[in-house]
């Protein structure tokens, strides 16, 4: 079970969804890949799934650029291309810690941001 605060406080309990109950339901966090011209390279999802196995955990809070796409629903982050060895650096230590198949789509994620033609990233929540 995951809790989940409303996106308005209007007298609303908090949500508590269960993660089996949605099977049929894809969410996504978009990633946009931007060339030094500013031209969009590459388009990537970043599964919820794969953010909630991530973010259910602690070991993300010792990771500074990671806490930044933290809130699923509310990430609009730029990392420019100084950022994203660094990026790449925590996304390989928080992969120790899930498994096999979370680690198949972070490592996907990992190979396209290793794509050395990329200037910038963009995480766009819902």
């Amino acid at each position: 079970m995951i809790l989940l605060e409303p996106a308005f406080r209007n007298g609303c309990e908090n949500l508590i969804i269960n993660i089996e109950e949605c099977e049929g339901v894809v969410n996504y966090m978009d990633i946009l890949c931007y060339s030094k011209e500013k031209e969009l390279i590459n388009k990537a999802k970043f599964p919820f799934i794969l953010h909630n196995a991530i973010f259910s955990s602690s070991y993300w809070r010792a990771c500074k650029l990671l806490r930044k796409v933290e809130d699923f629903y509310k990430t609009d982050f730029y990392l420019s291309k100084e950022h994203v060895p660094n990026f790449i650096k925590e996304l390989r230590y928080i992969g120790q810690f899930l498994d096999e198949s979370e680690n198949q789509e972070l490592y996907s994620l990992i190979t396209i941001f290793g794509n050395h033609s990329i200037e910038s990233i963009r995480f766009s929540g819902d």
